[in-house]
């Protein structure tokens, strides 16, 4: 199989339909025995905005986090005076949090993950802490993108990445004990400032808050502007005084009243998307509380539920990238894999078609498709994937920086087909789609070596099928001219000795000029 980068990518927020306040919270083989696992295909890298909260705020606490800034005017006056007033109590207190405090702690755990070994203990309670962090971020501003590193942290654990290491001490990587002393000290920095954050809001006031909501909402009709805010209120200061207290009856009431907000909104509500996330994020803090899967796969769940809506359609997209990127890298858990399918076709369903974001959903749907194909060897998987590549290549016309990543694609995946005993059609106009990706990545475009190889092996293939010695001789000139573009200290250099060395061995055994040979043991 060819080689080719893992999958790094976004999408242009311009494609989802328009909206005033946004509120968003394989393996290969190519002869190349050092890189069984790699993923065979391309996922083109697009751009995204700053996430953002009510009225653009990027930068702070959102002291609304989900009602708007207009206040309740129905449900009667009394009724109407206590909402408000709940809403400005909750608003002073969010006002008195401080992000930095909460990016300290976010960066402290990193540093502890990233000092010690993978498979050291507190490299793998640094990470479980920085998933919790994570949410908790995501909780106070919105930002998504918090909240997709946390579910992505959370899947290594649904999978038994982090918990069989743990359970193995033998497996265990030991460091200096005054670099480990070190790093526990870190950690608990970390977490007193974590706890110095969740209590500088007031417990007298939460109480205060949710006993002011609680009333109101026993005389507010359902499904009403009123009932929203309100419950929307309430969800917050739950949350706020879980983080105080731990009790996982807060925690349960958050998480239905914000099931009861989702109903109050139309499935075209700007802030149901926004309502959707938030329940994913709860559903997650009580996973880490608890270590119940089934609450992480439910969280999943109202994930892939957001790309009902308009506003959704985008985050669940990148959402996906992260869950595909997750599977191919480490995991190897397909309810990743299904999930991002279907996240996938979701969001192809959803956005204009044409589009870029189109073109690069319906890209991502194929290259699944594809791994999928290699991990169950379902033939309909690999014809959509090839199907799907020849819709994207179609949208990604020259000059777009993305085509010869396309043709890449679609080249990798007819070879794969004519591996499982297809045409030889298949494997010329893979051939041909390669030469195509390389006339478009001249020096010095960073893929150019990942072109010469996949050309070179294509080439190799069908040489052993016909004979033809002139694709013996260009798979030689093109495994030098790899080469020379992967100078130590390259990561794929002894790749490209190994695959040239290959093929000077099979022409002198062709011809039996003793100087291929040569060439070849040197």
């Amino acid at each position: 199989m060819p080689e080719s980068k893992l999958p790094s990518n976004s999408y242009r927020k311009s494609d989802a339909p328009s909206i005033q306040e946004h509120i968003v919270g394989a393996r290969t083989q190519g002869g190349e025995s050092d890189r069984a696992k790699a993923s065979a295909q391309e996922t083109p890298r697009l751009l995204v905005t700053a996430d953002i909260g009510p009225a653009g705020r990027t930068t702070d606490i959102d002291r609304n986090t989900i009602a708007t800034d207009e206040f309740v005017n129905d449900g009667g006056n009394d009724v109407s005076e206590m909402i408000n007033h709940a809403i400005l109590l909750m608003a002073e207190c969010k006002a008195g949090l401080s992000l930095s405090e909460l990016n300290n702690v976010v960066s402290l755990f990193r540093q502890v993950k990233d000092s010690c070994p993978a498979t050291h203990p507190l490299h793998h309670a640094a990470k479980r802490d920085l998933a919790s962090i994570l949410g908790v971020r995501f909780m106070y501003t919105n930002h998504c993108h918090d909240l997709i590193e946390s579910m992505t942290l959370r899947s290594e654990r649904v999978k038994g990445c982090i918990l069989d290491q743990e359970a193995s001490p033998e497996t265990h990587t030991t460091i200096r004990l005054e670099d480990e002393a070190d790093t526990k000290d870190t950690s608990e920095l970390a977490k007193g400032l974590l706890t110095d954050f969740q209590k500088s809001t007031s417990l007298h006031v939460l109480n205060n808050i949710i006993f002011l909501v609680q009333q109101a909402l026993a005389q507010l009709p359902a499904a009403s502007t009123s009932r929203f805010m309100a419950l929307s209120t309430l969800v917050d200061a739950l949350y706020a005084r879980f983080n105080q207290s731990y009790d996982l009856t807060d925690l349960n009431k958050a998480i239905s009243g914000l099931q009861d907000a989702s109903k109050c909104c139309t499935e075209r509500h700007q802030l149901k998307s926004n309502i959707n996330f938030r329940i994913c994020g709860l559903l997650g803090t009580r996973f880490d509380l608890m270590g119940d899967v089934s609450d992480f796969q439910t969280a999943l769940d109202w994930a892939i539920k957001d790309t009902e809506t308009s506003t959704g359609i985008l985050e669940s997209l990148e959402f996906a990238n992260e869950l595909y990127k997750q599977f191919t890298m480490k995991s190897g858990n397909l309810a990743d894999l299904n999930t991002a399918m279907t996240l996938f076709r979701e969001g192809i369903v959803e956005l204009p078609q044409g589009s870029e974001n189109y073109a690069s959903a319906v890209n991502n749907l194929a290259n699944a498709l594809w791994t999928c194909f290699v991990q169950g060897g379902q033939q309909s998987d690999l014809n959509e994937a090839i199907s799907l590549h020849r819709q994207a290549l179609k949208l990604f016309l020259p000059p777009h920086p993305l085509r010869s990543s396309s043709l890449n694609n679609l080249a990798n995946a007819l070879w794969t087909q004519f591996e499982q005993g297809g045409q030889q059609s298949d494997l010329d106009e893979a051939i041909a789609l390669h030469r195509q990706a390389l006339n478009l990545r001249l020096p010095p475009h960073p893929d150019q070596s990942e072109s010469l190889n996949n050309l070179a092996n294509a080439l190799s293939t069908r040489f052993k099928q016909g004979g033809q010695q002139s694709d013996l001789n260009e798979v030689i000139s093109l495994h030098r001219q790899a080469l020379k573009l992967r100078l130590p200290p390259h990561p794929l250099q002894s790749s490209s000795l190994n695959n040239l060395a290959n093929a000077l061995t099979t022409r002198f055994e062709q011809g039996g000029q003793q100087s291929d040979l040569d060439e070849a043991i040197s």
